[in-house]
């Protein structure tokens, strides 16, 4: 194999990466969409709840909410588990 043929193997290749990784980046930006609805919803939820909890939890929600998307999650673990 001659030394230029290597290379136009190499820059093929590399063509060939950059393609997929242009594709790979297109496939990600399609769920760019989903990702900022589904913020959307975690934020009215965690609004709502702590409108409804109002300090009747000490404790809960203080620490950038993680305590009460916790509780969230329970409830919801719980919710699902009876309905079976």
């Amino acid at each position: 194999m001659e030394p230029q043929q290597g290379m136009e193997q190499v820059l093929q290749n590399i063509n060939r990466l950059n393609r997929n990784l242009e594709s790979i980046i297109a496939v990600g930006n399609e769920f760019s969409s989903v990702e900022a609805l589904w913020s959307q919803f975690e934020n009215f939820m965690g609004r709502s709840e702590e409108s409804e909890q109002n300090g009747t939890r000490p404790g809960e929600g203080q620490r950038d909410g993680e305590e009460g998307r916790e509780g969230h999650d329970q409830s919801f673990t719980e919710g699902a588990s009876t309905s079976h």
